[in-house]
């Protein structure tokens, strides 16, 4: 008989709109024992596409498995099905199952979804690139108000995959319990060490707490029972090289002792210029894999730093008190001197407030149906560029969208007919297809980009009013939607393919064999699994395709036409751009740079093609659009010039939608995340004491001395999220706002987007 574990005490009576009998382990069929083709009660998803079967050859136990095999019809495969989401609400639940998997190139998990009100995407880590005997994997989730809980198995890439024996348990919320973390700090002697620097480190990696020992080496944290690491520094005593505990579980009070060593050491070493406030702080991490490498450093009052830790590579440091910013330090022999762009935290002088008053044009509201009340004022503020970047602090701010829709209207009579997204280029194509002619849906188009982020209702109504502006015979000036992105190499790929059947049939698969790696759905993570030798050697296939579009233009012009050519020709180099990010590794400072200055050749090449009179609104983040190093922006003034334009979008208080990542660093939520009322040592705090609650500022106009222009001249700290926010994440960066933007957009109050259903398998 197949065991099933089945631990839902609040599902074990009636689900209302579920089911009119109690839900047990039979009923919920975890182990796929009843049913035929399919377990009863389960459902194959309507995104998917893939052969989904029971399977009675291959099983864990029982009598029955799941079988998900790739097919040519699909993206992904998956089996799921649904209970009344209310009774688990603040709580966390969690999801066992076993797989095993023969050739797959994707992943094979098991996922937990949220639909209605606040919605949450879990999936759990699985097989990658794989064929492997039975495992165990485990998606958890802390649920949001939701209508409806959704869990079940998928598979994307290649391969098969089995899927059986189930199990679903609620945790219920644990009462904190208090715990005493104490112990001393000791050198290679045995002998106390007084005025050492010790923390306390929570799992995400972040300083809780740091005391400094007593003179005979003593520290005690009062916290609650979880999972702690804490280690022990030296600062000022450079002979002794700092220690950690890695994180581990402490359900009791605990006396801890960590040693100082005497040698093979690093000395990290640094200076913050500037009046340093009492107890500023830093946090020094080590580049490595242990957790719990992590130290809390005390700057004194001459601004200097410098204490001996553990041998890295490099460290990356972080404010924790007093200021804020960040830095890193790589080691030169036994030396790590540090690179720091850290700030003071203080108040703006009463100058800035007065003169944000004096100068923001209202824009009274950021409803797109309400017509611009001063059109005048922004024809000024955009001049004669030709491509206005609008950024936006955070992705996931309904009002920061509707402004630039709102925004985009009243400017389409100053020949701005291009709205330009972070999103895919190649995928935007089906989107404009829909803008343009009606073709297929809005909604449809969207998804099929792959972009959770604006699968959201603001982004949607932007495209249907596009649709609505062109459908109408009155206007002359048509609209269209384009893409800049290039992180989605799957769509880039079926473009080239399609493209290179059709002028080159006989060459086409010589010329596409190598790039298919490219093509499958684990994406970045699937180019990662390769060794460097075949990264390398794709990315080299990609420039030896593009080295042919070149040297068979005219033919190929001929066998299709020279517009045909000239977009399958960006489309392989936007395969070339995946390619290169992905070696590097898209989630790392070089990826990033690689990425932006990917977006900023794109938007070039759509400036460069653009009919004539026409102009272009470029939406992104803030930080994308900034004249800063190694970001699109400045890449941008660089080869546009005057032609661009850059306006960041900032806030003061309310919600926005991200990912929060969790604790322990695994899959997260969409959630609503709050921005509190801003401190006064936020520059967000001076702009929402200044303007109105919907403004425009052109920095461009600041005077050139004084308060004022040292203020926006100066590193201030602003708010600013992405798309996954990690847990106490402070969000706020310094930034010079006058040297990152040409103009503000500000919204005082913000709420979230209100997202869409979307496919669960485009979390990261």
């Amino acid at each position: 008989m197949k065991r099933v574990v089945f631990v839902l005490a609040l599902l074990l009576v009636s689900c209302a709109h579920v089911s009119s009998r109690p839900m047990t382990p039979a009923t919920m069929n975890l182990g796929f024992e009843d049913g035929d083709a399919l377990p009863t009660g389960w459902n194959t998803g309507a995104l998917g596409g893939f052969d989904v079967s029971a399977d009675t050859a291959v099983m864990r136990g029982g009598r029955r498995s799941v079988r998900i095999i790739s097919t040519t019809k699909g993206r992904y495969g998956s089996l799921l099905r649904t209970v009344d989401a209310g009774p688990l609400v603040g709580k966390r639940v969690r999801l066992h199952g076993w797989v095993r998997t023969k050739g797959v190139t994707g992943w094979a998990v098991v996922f937990l979804r949220v639909d209605g009100g606040e919605s949450a995407y879990v999936m759990s880590d699985g097989p990658l690139g794989t064929t492997s005997e039975w495992k165990e994997i485990v998606a958890d989730a802390a649920i949001a108000p939701g209508r409806e809980l959704t869990l079940g198995v998928a598979l994307g890439g290649e391969g098969t995959a089995w899927f059986d024996d189930l199990s679903l348990e609620v945790i219920e919320p644990k009462a904190a319990v208090n715990v005493h973390l104490a112990g001393r700090v000791l050198d290679s002697t045995g002998a106390g060490v007084a005025g050492a620097e010790v923390a306390l480190i929570s799992p995400s990696g972040l300083v809780s707490q740091h005391v400094r020992s007593a003179a005979d080496g003593a520290f005690d944290f009062a916290t609650v029972a979880g999972k702690w690491g804490v280690s022990a520094n030296a600062p000022g005593r450079v002979e002794l090289v700092g220690t950690f505990i890695e994180p581990r579980e402490y359900l009791q009070s605990t006396q801890l002792t960590l040693t100082l060593a005497a040698k093979d050491g690093v000395t990290v070493k640094g200076e913050v210029a500037g009046a340093i406030p009492e107890g500023a702080c830093l946090r020094v991490a080590a580049y490595s894999k242990l957790e719990g490498d992590v130290w809390a450093v005390p700057l004194g009052k001459d601004g200097k730093f410098a204490t001996t830790l553990p041998r890295a590579e490099q460290f990356g440091i972080a404010a924790i008190s007093g200021l804020s910013g960040r830095g890193k330090a790589l080691r030169e022999g036994d030396v790590a001197t540090a690179a720091l762009d850290l700030i003071v935290e203080r108040a703006p002088p009463p100058s800035v407030v007065s003169w944000i008053s004096s100068n923001a044009t209202s824009l009274s509201t950021v409803d797109p149906n309400v017509a611009l009340e001063n059109p005048a004022a922004l024809r000024k503020l955009v001049g004669t560029a030709r491509v206005v970047g609008l950024g936006e602090a955070t992705h996931g701010t309904r009002e920061f969208l509707q402004l630039k829709h709102r925004i985009f209207r009243a400017l389409i009579g100053e020949g701005f007919t291009f709205f330009a997204l972070e999103i895919g280029q190649t995928d935007a194509r089906a989107i404009n297809a829909y803008v343009l002619h009606g073709t297929g849906t809005a909604r449809t188009a969207l998804g099929a980009a792959e972009m959770w982020v604006w699968e959201n209702e603001e982004v949607l109504e932007l495209i249907e009013w596009m649709r609505a502006w062109n459908a109408d015979a009155s206007h002359q000036a048509k609209v269209q939607f384009v893409g800049f992105d290039m992180q989605n190499p799957r769509s880039s790929l079926r473009a080239v393919r399609e493209y290179l059947v059709r002028v080159a049939p006989d060459e086409a698969p010589k010329w596409l064999a190598p790039l298919e790696v490219l093509g499958h759905d684990a994406g970045m993570a699937g180019f990662v699994a390769l060794s460097k030798e075949q990264q390398a050697e794709t990315v080299a296939a990609v420039g030896t395709l593009l080295e042919r579009f070149d040297a068979s233009r005219r033919a190929w012009e001929t066998a299709s036409s020279a517009n045909d050519f000239l977009v399958a020709r960006q489309d392989a180099r936007t395969l070339q751009q995946a390619a290169t990010q992905y070696a590097v590794g898209a989630i790392n400072a070089d990826g990033s740079a690689k990425r932006d200055e990917a977006m900023a050749e794109n938007i070039k090449w759509l400036h460069d093609n653009l009919p004539s009179g026409a102009r272009m609104v470029v939406s992104a983040h803030n930080l994308h659009i900034a004249d800063v190093k190694s970001r699109m922006g400045k890449t941008l003034r660089a080869s546009l010039g005057a032609a661009w334009l850059s306006v960041g979008l900032e806030l003061g208080d309310g919600d926005f939608q991200a990912l929060r990542m969790r604790d322990d660093g695994a899959r997260a939520n969409i959630e609503a995340i709050r921005f509190a009322p801003p401190p006064e040592a936020l520059a967000n705090a001076a702009l929402l004491r200044g303007g109105p609650g919907v403004f425009a500022l052109d920095l461009r106009a600041l005077p050139s001395s004084g308060e004022v222009a040292a203020y926006f001249r100066s590193p201030q700290l602003v708010r600013e999220a992405g798309y996954g926010v990690h847990p106490d994440a402070p969000l706020v960066t310094p930034q010079v706002l006058a040297e990152r933007f040409d103009a503000l957009l500000f919204v005082a109050h913000t709420t979230r987007s209100r997202q869409l259903p979307v496919d669960f398998t485009r979390l990261p």
